[in-house]
């Protein structure tokens, strides 16, 4: 009978644990951040399988090593983002006219954009050089073979636009997810190249009309919050004004995580145009349309479904959990990657969810 009753306490202790592991916050970001940073080759979006396509110059690589930069910078491994951005510049040739040039090569037929192979691709660029103007501005004392990096980037695409449109219709793109990677370079570099301000401040001046202008508010249970389209209400650049009408598209949720980040970083850089009210209505956005089914967010910012890519949310949506200090949305991230690690884990992007999460966890010690 005894030995029944010690058994019985044992299972109820383990089961007591378990549960607490289940229900309770039992997961150390920062111990996933640094298993997949060093992991082998094969096995995650690591340092030395990013390290290896740094040296590449095939652009089609800055889809990947943008995120692993931006997730570096979180977590202040400035030596990290170092050693890959200073790798992205020794891999670039020099063109005619002394700029950096990298092109699209090994690109699979299946790839959507396999139509810029052997060329150069401003939307990869603009992935990659939003991250390392981060970079350059939280780490003014790192080194790098070229400190004007980023802007000699910024100016190349700029005068290529001009040529082309005659205005800045490149960088400004035809979807706001593409203007939203300029705008971030363009908001740093307005912190580090005083001598440029005032034309960056005219770009980012125009974007942010746009996007205001885009963004409605929707009052869901009393909450206020932001859904808008992935295309320009106005054709305000010639580019848009050469095009065909569009449809104006509700904003995907993988795409609007950039005009998220954006606004974000706008936000801590000091804009006066972007305020914690719009950072609350796009928290509001996740928890009452996007998330409305904690098991299944939607995919576009009206809750609608299309592709079930609305997981994918690290880039910019994630961010608004440190930066309101919001427990909810951790709460919704961590049960989200305890039902669907295998996503998670498999998402290149993987890194950067757990540097979120982990600095979440940082600021909030008692998890």
């Amino acid at each position: 009978m005894e030995n029944m009753r010690n058994k019985t306490n044992i299972l109820f202790i383990i089961i007591v644990l378990f549960g607490l592991n289940v229900n309770g916050q039992s997961i150390d970001y920062l111990d996933e951040f640094n298993k997949v940073l060093n992991s082998n080759y094969s096995t995650g979006y690591s340092e030395k399988r990013i390290n290896a396509k740094s040296k590449s110059g095939n652009a089609i690589f800055f889809l990947e090593t943008n995120y692993f930069i931006n997730a570096n910078n979180i977590q202040g491994n400035k030596e990290v983002s170092r050693k890959i951005i200073q790798n992205i510049i020794d891999s670039s040739s020099i063109d005619a006219e002394n700029r950096y040039t990298w092109l699209v090569t090994d690109v699979s037929p299946e790839n959507k954009n396999f139509s810029q192979k052997g060329k150069e691709f401003l939307l990869y660029e603009g992935y990659v050089f939003r991250y390392i103007a981060e970079f350059q501005y939280r780490y003014p004392e790192a080194t790098l073979s070229d400190k004007h990096f980023v802007k000699k980037v910024f100016f190349k695409w700029k005068k290529r636009s001009s040529m082309n449109h005659g205005d800045m219709s490149s960088l400004y793109g035809v979807r706001f997810h593409i203007g939203s990677h300029w705008a971030t370079v363009a908001t740093y570099l307005t912190k580090t190249d005083s001598e440029n301000k005032e034309l960056y401040q005219s770009f980012i001046d125009e974007y942010d009309k746009q996007l205001k202008k885009s963004l409605k508010v929707v009052k869901i249970d009393g909450a206020e919050c932001y859904v808008w389209n992935s295309t320009y209400q106005e054709k305000y650049t010639n580019l848009l004004n050469r095009r065909s009408n569009e449809d104006y598209i509700i904003q995907d949720v993988s795409h609007g995580n950039h005009i998220v980040q954006y606004v974000i970083d706008s936000y801590n850089l000091g804009s006066d145009v972007w305020k914690k009210k719009d950072l609350e209505r796009f928290a509001n956005t996740l928890k009452y349309i996007i998330w409305k089914d904690k098991n299944k967010p939607a995919d576009r910012v009206d809750g609608s479904f299309s592709n079930a890519m609305g997981w994918k949310q690290s880039d910019g949506w994630m961010k608004l959990m440190v930066i309101l200090n919001d427990k909810e949305l951790f709460e919704i991230y961590d049960s989200f990657y305890k039902n669907n690690s295998n996503k998670v884990d498999k998402f290149y992007p993987n890194l950067q969810y757990f540097a979120n999460m982990a600095i979440y966890q940082k600021n909030n010690k008692e998890l």
